[in-house]
């Protein structure tokens, strides 16, 4: 009988460099928790589910961000965990700090920057 669900912590996976992710600056490190998402160059799990796209932890070290970009079959979820970060939206921007979620509807436009002083910390889903 297959299991019917998914347990993983995420010192259980690798946490891997993805450099001028989506055209963004420096490096950002990413551990694909759950799930596989398609526009990072890192292994994922695309046996976890077929309904449900991924989740990962990216770090954003002082000064890094990820690229504008938009998705055209789903939406985003970002969850500040750690640090200070702004979040672009078709042109919007806005201050995110641990606690605050933002969530990028399909088709927006969107980046992310580390704007804090030290790494900056999110869950993506």
């Amino acid at each position: 009988m297959a299991k019917n669900y998914v347990v993983r912590h995420k010192n259980d996976v690798v946490n891997y460099e993805v450099e001028k992710c989506q055209g963004g600056e420096g490096s950002i490190f990413v551990r694909q928790i759950l799930g596989y998402d398609v526009n990072l160059p890192v292994p994922g799990f695309p046996e976890d589910s077929e309904a449900f796209h991924f989740v990962h932890i990216a770090t954003l070290p002082k000064g890094s961000s990820v690229g504008e970009h938009s998705h055209s079959n789903r939406e985003e979820v970002y969850l500040i965990i750690k640090g200070k970060a702004e979040l672009c939206v078709d042109g919007l921007k806005y201050a995110m700090e641990p606690g605050s979620v933002g969530l990028v509807k399909q088709g927006a436009v969107h980046s992310m920057t580390n704007v804090g002083e030290e790494d900056m910390q999110m869950v993506v889903m």
